[in-house]
């Protein structure tokens, strides 16, 4: 039982550093969106989504930039 609980705990500490991961991500292909530097915006958020952190919320908002992205480099598809 002892054993099982610390893969569990090591497994949430996983989640949270994909998060955090994926939050970083996402704050970099923020930053190249607003120098309008699309490409590089679209690579940050889709490593971002690679990373498959769980948080809904989190990856909304990645998908939701990457679109933005690439409505302004006009990839309408």
């Amino acid at each position: 039982m002892l054993f099982r609980g610390k893969k569990k705990k090591k497994k949430k500490k996983n989640l949270i550093f994909l998060s955090e991961l994926a939050a970083t991500y996402k704050e970099d292909g923020n930053y190249n969106f607003k120098i309008k530097k699309y490409r590089l915006a679209i690579i940050s958020y889709t490593e971002g989504l690679k990373q498959r952190c769980g948080d809904s919320q989190l990856e909304s908002e990645l998908y939701n930039n990457r679109a933005a992205a690439h409505f302004f480099l006009k990839n309408y598809r």
